[in-house]
This record gives structure tokens, C-alpha cells and sequence, in this order.
């Protein structure tokens, strides 16, 4: 009986803790997150960018295998839309 009690002391001294916010992880809210991504987004493709400059690919196809062994973790669409705004498209195509 004495160690059900203790367990429901230590709960309720948990429980406290985290109404009082000092338990509390920090959440980031929806909007700063995607801010954040998007951020990383762009500094990936202007990096890109500068990678497709510096080595100037003769055609398309050259340029996605130089993107993909340069950026391995990026995706498809990414390498994508940095070759398209080198290639005449929009300067910012997640706008």
C-alpha cells in the first residue's frame, strides 16, 4: 500500500511540474516550422544554383546527375526546380 502511495505522490509532483511549464518541451508552432523548411529549401537551391554555374552542364541531363551527386539527400523535385530557374523559369518556384 505505502508504494502505491509513493507512486501516486511522484505522479502528482510530475503532473505539477508540467502544468507549471517547467517539464514542458518547447513547440514550435506550424507557421515557424514551415518558415524554417522553407528557409533550408531556398539556401539548398541557391546552393544548386551556384553548383550548376560553377560546373556548367551541357544539357539537362548532365546537370540532374551533377545535382544528384553533389546533393544525394535532396530530392528529385528540388534538383528539379533548381535546374528550371537556371534554365529560363521562375527565380522563386516555390512561390
Amino acid at each position: 500500500m505505502a508504494v502505491i502511495a509513493k507512486r501516486e505522490e511522484h505522479l502528482s509532483n510530475d503532473v505539477s511540474a508540467a502544468s507549471v511549464g517547467h517539464a514542458m518541451p518547447m513547440i514550435m508552432s506550424a507557421d515557424a516550422r514551415v518558415s524554417r523548411e522553407r528557409g533550408a529549401v531556398v539556401r539548398r537551391l541557391d546552393a544548386m544554383k551556384d553548383h550548376l554555374l560553377t560546373f556548367q552542364p551541357a544539357s539537362g541531363n548532365e546537370a540532374l546527375k551533377l545535382l544528384r551527386a553533389a546533393f544525394p539527400d535532396s530530392p528529385l523535385s528540388e534538383r528539379v526546380a533548381a535546374l528550371g530557374v537556371l534554365s529560363g523559369g521562375s527565380d522563386t518556384p516555390f512561390a
